[in-house]
């Protein structure tokens, strides 16, 4: 993902981190996270943020969307219609690094910013300019926080917030220096980013299984929300953390 540091426009949804100091991938650091976002937005940064509650963060914002709890997954459907309707998407990385890209137009389009906007609860006009500030930066990742995430459609916001940050390409680029490497497998240097093997997904041959609901891992992890099952259920696999 993009650095915060580098980013010219960011998307929060339903993430306070003047507040929570809260840093996922992409985010702001926890360290002064209030003074390191007015110092981006000194430089040019812009801020979405979408959160039911306005917010330290949401006072900060460009634009600011006031979406109903749970109706993130709408948000963020309404804005990737926009986006892949609009033809604002890398259609290089695209064409390069993503597969599915077409089923994801179908199920979008299902979610034009007139029906998104009504079922999330925001104005329409807002949301599409939403869309198409997230997509015209250069830099800068869609994040999410504790709210969305363990609301009733956590997995379809997180997603659908990934799906935004892949088809606007807010990942370091082939060649760039690396946010994040490895600290022991890592060579010397510099090291550069460059485009990995597919991670395998839910279904993919050979990924072990959960007793439960028959899920498998998504890259080297199992799902969480089978976890309660695979610890308090006894049997031969049972998962003793």
């Amino acid at each position: 993902m993009n650095n915060f540091s580098e980013a010219d426009v960011a998307l929060f949804i339903g993430n306070n981190p003047i507040v929570s100091h809260y840093a996922p991938v992409g985010g702001v650091p926890p360290f002064s996270p209030s003074k390191r976002i007015r110092d981006r937005k000194k430089e040019g940064l812009k801020l979405i943020v979408a959160d039911p509650r306005l917010a330290e963060v949401g006072l900060l914002a460009d634009i600011y969307l006031p979406v109903k709890p749970g109706e993130d997954p709408a948000l963020l459907a309404g804005m990737l219609n926009v986006i892949i309707s609009e033809e604002l998407y890398d259609r290089n990385f695209v064409a390069a690094h993503v597969d599915g890209f077409e089923e994801l137009k179908a199920a979008v389009a299902l979610f034009p910013p007139a029906v998104a906007a009504e079922r999330a609860g925001v104005d329409k006009d807002e949301l599409v300019r939403a869309a198409r500030m997230f997509a015209g930066g250069t830099k800068g990742c869609a994040v999410t926080g504790t709210g969305p995430e363990m609301a009733g459609n956590g997995t379809l916001t997180e997603y659908l917030a990934t799906c935004l940050n892949t088809i606007c390409a807010r990942f370091k680029q082939e060649g760039e220096k690396s946010g994040a490497p490895r600290v022991f497998t890592s060579p010397r240097g510099n090291t550069r980013a460059q485009v990995g093997d597919p991670v395998p997904l839910y279904d993919a041959p050979g990924s072990a299984r959960s007793r439960f609901r028959g899920l498998g891992q998504l890259g080297v992890e199992m799902p969480c929300n089978v976890m309660a099952d695979e610890i308090l259920t006894p049997g031969p696999a049972r998962f003793a953390p």
